[in-house]
């Protein structure tokens, strides 16, 4: 009994020095709790909650109410909990790009173009804007986005790499590996 009670005032102890801010996680209330920097405390465990990588490279949790797991990006949660949304915007966005900082000063709610416009000036979207023949703009998709193209640049500069190691490094041409080290592709005044 009085290993139980100290590891309950333990568990609390841990979960205040983390942040002592947590709020009930709606739908969940009484199970779950989540502070503004992502962290998400189980009532039923006593501990925190470790998050995984889904494919996207977001952090998600799985919460257990009435036998049934439901999977959420901790990000959405919140966003949905800390931050206000007047506009009803739909996606939350990640000012500093780091898909892992899931505190609430980082994020932000945004439209689907104003996600993608972000996407695009800080070069993670394979994806590049350009005005087709009837002066149309288009999205083309390109195989390597420009933090790619920065990062070969710097292998190359390195000395580490050959252009033709790097082609085969990044599957792509030769001839675009060549373009990309002397600033012709991927230049940083294009996006």
């Amino acid at each position: 009994m009085k290993l139980e009670k100290a590891l309950k005032t333990y568990r609390r102890c841990i979960k205040i020095s983390y942040d002592n801010e947590f709020v009930d996680i709606p739908g969940y209330e009484g199970l779950y709790e989540i502070n503004r920097k992502g962290e998400i405390w189980s009532n039923y465990r006593g501990k925190l909650l470790i998050p995984w990588d889904n494919k996207y490279g977001y952090y998600v949790v799985g919460l257990n109410k009435d036998g049934a797991t439901k999977k959420i990006k901790v990000h959405r949660l919140v966003a949905s909990i800390f931050i206000p949304n007047p506009d009803n915007k739909l996606e939350v966005n990640h000012k500093d790009t780091n898909k892992k900082n899931n505190y609430y000063k980082n994020l932000e709610w945004a439209t689907k173009s104003e996600n993608m416009k972000h996407a695009f000036k800080n070069g993670l979207s394979p994806l590049t804007l350009t005005i087709d023949h009837n002066n149309k703009a288009i999205a083309v998709t390109r195989k390597l986005s420009f933090k790619d193209a920065e990062e070969i640049r710097t292998l190359y500069k390195s000395g580490q790499y050959s252009q033709s190691k790097l082609s085969k490094k990044y599957n792509v041409s030769p001839r675009t590996i060549f373009d990309i080290v002397h600033n012709q592709r991927y230049r940083k005044e294009s996006y």
